[in-house]
């Protein structure tokens, strides 16, 4: 039983980490008042964040739940998954962003699934 514990809040602290990773890029490169100053960054983060926890719950918990059925859950399918998630959210919640766009939340999709699946195999151990 501790075990299972043990892997339940490593996966909630995955996705809570993998969750804020795109958040926290965005408030720090793209603050929305134009200025880097804390009160900015804070306020973007807490503008995106709630996007990014939607996305989650529609898509990432979803993927994972698949995944661990089947017992896939790797660091490429991980990956793989945050980079699906990401460029399907960009789609929708965004649809008229271009390639550079897409690209970028790839990449911090991948990333995210990436860090998802650090911090879960700890879980497992």
């Amino acid at each position: 039983m501790v075990d299972v514990m043990k892997q339940s809040k490593a996966t909630l602290l995955a996705f809570v980490s993998a969750t804020a990773l795109i958040p926290t890029y965005l408030s720090l490169e793209f603050p929305l008042s134009g200025q880097r100053d804390l009160l900015s960054v804070i306020g973007t983060f807490v503008v995106f964040g709630p996007f990014t926890a939607m996305v989650t719950c529609v898509i990432a918990v979803p993927a994972y739940a698949a995944l661990s059925k089947f017992g896939w859950v790797t660091w490429w399918s991980s990956v793989g998954s945050g980079v699906l998630t990401a460029v399907l959210a960009t789609a929708v919640l965004m649809p008229t962003t271009e390639a550079e766009g897409f690209l970028r939340f790839a990449l911090l999709g991948g990333a995210a699934g990436f860090v998802f699946w650090l911090i879960w195999r700890m879980g497992r151990e």
